[in-house]
């Protein structure tokens, strides 16, 4: 049965002599029972000293986990019920797949009898039927992956728990992985927050990303949400890509706003998010490459020149100079019958002012 998490107040410092430093700092996150939440940053932005307080593996210097109705805070690791699979998947060299799953149920002698029909039952959940009396030298990356996920699973956890485990697969594996686990944490219906740096991967997984920054959680939202409503210019600039120019916020009628851009004007959407702005203020407008079209000089509300062109196969990739010297990068989708730009042809560019997010300069 799947539960909740919560985690109030969460910090952690290190001390290292006279030094210390605050991996996490005050987070609070709300897990729904059967959720899968991704907790998604840059290297040492605190997502895996998280996962790890939650597991029991670190004390949090303040603050609170509850698992389900449960505080627990203070409750030793192999207590919790929680199932954790590391990046490295951590399984024993000398011992066969069947003994690998089996491990953690001969620990808590459950009869033979039983550990044989549950291994097996989690073999086939992870469609690994057969390959009991293999060594993990004898298993591929994904193989070796989906063991190391059975054995966490064989012991009915309430909670999973996964640091970065597709770090060590190679790309087309770690496409198909992140498809499975998806489908396997759906079907069992279990609690899951997962660790990744992996932007792809985190839209792919997650019901919900929480954004991680300097220990701190920047935003938690859906994955449609956080990549067409970032609240923060680190959020927009992290989750995909980005195009930040920053200028001064000139005047608002009605539901368009106009931000002045050295000598380039954008045209931006107000909606009631936006309301904390006023005019004279310093904002940075950010808009998606795929948002923009370029089209003839005359037809863009704004213009400038092709710097360079990449062709990526089912999309070609503009570098793109403003009138006001800032360069944007432009995406288009590959059309047989579409139009080629040349590098140092003047263009003009259409952005739509429902794909302008206006954010504050911190």
């Amino acid at each position: 049965m799947s539960v909740p998490i919560c985690l109030k107040h969460l910090t952690k410092i290190f001390n290292s002599g006279e030094a210390a430093f605050k991996a996490v700092d005050d987070v609070n996150l709300q897990i729904n029972a059967g959720e899968l939440v991704t907790l998604l940053g840059p290297s040492g932005c605190g997502k895996t000293t998280i996962l790890r307080m939650i597991a029991g593996f670190e004390t949090p210097t303040e603050g609170q986990v509850f698992i389900g109705k449960h505080d627990v805070t203070s409750i030793a690791a192999n207590k919790r019920n929680i199932g954790f699979v590391f990046q490295n998947y951590a399984l024993f060299p000398h011992m066969t797949v069947f003994d690998n799953i089996a491990y953690g149920l001969k620990i808590r002698k459950l009869p033979t009898e039983e550990i044989v029909r549950r291994v097996a039952e989690v073999l086939e959940t992870v469609s690994l039927g057969g390959i009991e009396d293999r060594f993990p030298n004898q298993l591929s990356g994904g193989e070796q992956q989906r063991v190391a996920l059975a054995r966490v699973l064989v012991i009915n956890p309430q909670v999973l728990l996964m640091d970065e485990p597709l770090s060590n697969l190679d790309a087309k594996l770690r496409i198909y992985m992140r498809s499975e686990i998806r489908s396997l944490q759906k079907r069992l219906g279990i609690t899951c927050i997962y660790v990744t740096h992996d932007q792809k991967e985190a839209l792919a997984l997650a019901d919900r990303i929480a954004v991680l920054n300097g220990g701190k959680v920047e935003q938690i939202a859906t994955p449609f949400e956080l990549y067409t409503n970032p609240t923060s210019l680190f959020v927009a600039d992290f989750i995909g890509q980005a195009n930040i120019l920053k200028g001064k916020l000139t005047s608002i009628d009605g539901n368009n706003a106009k931000v002045l851009i050295s000598e380039i004007t954008v045209i931006a959407h107000v909606d009631e998010k936006s309301l904390e702005f006023k005019v004279g203020d310093e904002v940075a407008a950010a808009i998606r490459p795929e948002s923009i079209e370029i089209v003839s000089p005359d037809d863009g509300t704004l213009r400038g020149q092709i710097v360079s062109s990449v062709f990526l196969g089912d999309e070609i990739e503009y570098v793109v100079k403003l009138a006001s010297g800032d360069t944007i990068r432009v995406v288009e989708p590959y059309r047989r019958d579409g139009a080629l730009w040349q590098e140092g042809q003047g263009i003009g560019l259409h952005v739509d002012p429902l794909d302008v997010r206006l954010l504050a300069i911190m």
